[in-house]
């Protein structure tokens, strides 16, 4: 069905035509028909031109995407295999390198956290990290372990103990020399 204001249009659309229809035959007919087949030849080397100008375009844009997906490559980073156990040590070690004596704690209470962790892997028994290194027996190894413990159960316990670094050194190779015997490290 066809509304008022599309009767409108498609009447205005035939008058702008049939206007145009009328200036061509009256007064351009005579002028264009004889520059037909030139405008045709001009239009067809256009054509050939503008083909050409795509083709060279979309060549140059292929070898810029190829460019542009060997720069946004993933990198090939060779794979650094750490073990969570690495990387807890790396952490201690970081906090023992401070200069922070609260850091220098920090990586003692890491340490026998660890110590204890492991020797409940190996299936030591006992209720605490003091009776687990009291069923492991006597051996340097295990006189070193109750030294470093000793040390944090101090920290632990006695709030203000003070500590120099080189102290806290000393018992952190305490346990990295345990951890070592363990197979830890």
């Amino acid at each position: 069905m066809i509304t008022s204001g599309e009767t409108d249009v498609f009447f205005i659309f035939k008058k702008a035509a049939s206007l145009i229809e009328w200036l061509y035959l009256a007064y351009l007919k005579d002028f264009i028909e004889p520059l037909l087949p030139t405008i045709e030849i001009i239009l067809n080397i256009l054509t050939v031109f503008f083909i050409v100008g795509i083709l060279i375009v979309l060549r140059k844009f292929i070898k810029l995407r190829t460019k542009e997906r060997k720069f946004y490559a993933p990198v090939k980073v060779e794979e650094i295999k750490t073990t969570n156990h690495e990387t807890q040590w790396q952490i201690i070690l970081n906090h023992i390198s401070s200069s922070n004596p609260a850091e220098w704690k920090i990586a003692i209470i890491e340490a026998d956290n660890i110590l204890d962790n492991i020797l409940k892997e190996i299936g030591y028994e006992g209720e605490t990290l003091g009776d687990r290194l009291k069923s492991a027996g006597d051996s340097e190894s295990v006189h070193q372990a109750w030294e470093a413990h000793k040390v944090r159960n101090a920290i632990a316990h006695e709030g203000g103990m003070e500590m120099t670094q080189h102290e806290a050194k000393r018992v952190i190779s305490l346990y990295e020399s345990v951890f070592k015997r363990f197979g830890y490290l």
